[in-house]
Formats: structure tokens, C-alpha cells, sequence
């Protein structure tokens, strides 16, 4: 099952990401076989303003 995750500010929690549709919320993940990808705009954005950002 791929899925896609990511840190929900406002609850403080991880989202998870089904097919476009959030399927729920967790304090902790465990991931495995994992494919991490950054958007190149933010990677440019990030080197252009020289301030550390996280883009993945």
C-alpha cells in the first residue's frame, strides 16, 4: 500500500495520505521502503534565500 505522509502543523501530528484523501492522523510513524522527494522550486527557493529550509 503507497501512502503519502507529512507533518501536520495545526494538529501537531503526521497525515496520512491515501489516493489524495487523508485516512488518518498518528504521534509516530515507522516507514519502510521509503522514497523521499523534493520539490525542485523549493530546493531553488531555499539556495536563493540562503536561510535552511526543509523541502523534502
Amino acid at each position: 500500500m503507497a501512502v503519502e505522509v507529512y507533518r501536520n502543523r495545526t494538529r501537531r501530528l503526521w497525515s496520512v495520505r491515501e489516493c489524495g484523501r487523508v485516512i488518518g492522523h498518528a504521534p509516530a510513524i515507522a516507514l519502510i521502503g521509503v522514497t523521499l522527494r523534493a520539490s525542485e522550486a523549493a530546493r531553488i527557493r531555499c539556495l536563493r534565500s540562503g536561510a535552511r529550509d526543509v523541502h523534502a
